[in-house]
């Protein structure tokens, strides 16, 4: 009996220091707002992984897996078969010396078009300036398919006599006509970078006497490298992964992109799925490994336009 009273205040004591502690309205919110945090993050890595995940484990079935409803998620048969008989089958390595020819084509030359059209719309005040910004705007909410047909016919009798349907040359007039891939989205980036750079060292170039042209590539080009390249790789990955225009624009079996390829193990009454997301995979899989090597270089120019200097 004496022992209890004499534990029973140290124990409310440290009741007390445990309210005190943990039982505070600041404390107890920050723990909520943590486990909130918590869940919606995990809701979103299972809505972006689930297909990557799908994917892998799809491509790797047999199609009887696909037919048969006990099946889920893993294989009952796994199978390397699907990977070889697409690589076979479409010419893999083929259509991705295609695929990366015309991204490395087109790269270079939508970037240097964006960077001179947003330089022009961040630095010159000319009239109508605002209608054509806000029409490069709105070319981001028009969707690429209402414009598609229209440039095939104007490609398909070029200045009325060339017929480029078939060839590189109107995804490469598209680029330097500013007419290419998600142009407007490119453009919008180049201008707030070059709308958060300070104003001096250009002034000073032309008080130097450089022209326009020479203040551009010798001057503002140089202090921008990590965001050009930055730049190049998106744009590079949008080209890998276009599907409308090559579909429109290069009818040519040789020059079949990747993302096109997806057509060829797809019928109107018959699909084989397993070959389908083989395919997919392979698909991917270039693009997965860019960006796992470049995602530092992406993610900081990215946000360098958003952070005002």
């Amino acid at each position: 009996m004496d022992a209890s009273v004499r534990t029973s205040p140290r124990s409310g004591v440290r009741l007390e220091r445990f309210k005190s502690k943990y039982l505070k309205p600041q404390t107890l919110t920050s723990v909520l707002w943590v486990i909130v945090r918590a869940i919606i993050l995990l809701g979103l890595c299972y809505i972006i992984l689930y297909p990557f995940f799908i994917k892998i484990i799809n491509a790797f079935k047999t199609y009887s897996d696909f037919i048969d409803p006990t099946v889920r998620f893993l294989p009952k048969n796994f199978t390397l078969d699907n990977i070889k008989h697409v690589i076979n089958e479409m010419n893999y390595w083929t259509t991705l010396r295609n695929t990366v020819v015309i991204c490395l084509i087109l790269s270079p030359l939508q970037t240097l078009v964006c960077a001179v059209t947003g330089y022009g719309f961040a630095r010159f005040r000319f009239k109508l300036r605002g209608i054509c910004f806000f029409l490069v705007i709105f070319s981001l909410i028009v969707p690429s398919q209402t414009i598609l047909l229209p440039l095939y016919l104007k490609f398909k009798t070029f200045l009325g006599v060339f017929n480029l349907i078939g060839t590189p040359w109107p995804l490469v007039i598209m680029s330097l006509t500013g007419l290419g891939i998600k142009n407007g989205l490119y453009i919008f980036m180049f201008r707030q970078f070059f709308r958060n750079m300070p104003k001096e060292l250009e002034e000073a170039a032309l008080i130097d006497g450089c022209g326009p042209l020479t203040l551009f590539f010798r001057v503002v080009l140089p202090l921008l490298k990590p965001v050009v390249a930055t730049n190049t790789i998106i744009v590079g990955m949008g080209a890998f992964n276009e599907l409308q225009a090559p579909l429109y624009l290069l009818s040519s079996s040789a020059l079949t992109t990747l993302p096109l390829t997806v057509y060829n193990f797809k019928g109107r009454y018959f699909s084989e799925w397993n070959l389908i997301f083989a395919d997919l995979l392979l698909v991917a899989l270039p693009m997965v490994i860019l960006y796992v090597i470049c995602q530092k270089y992406i993610v900081s120019g990215v946000t360098a336009g958003a952070v005002k200097q």
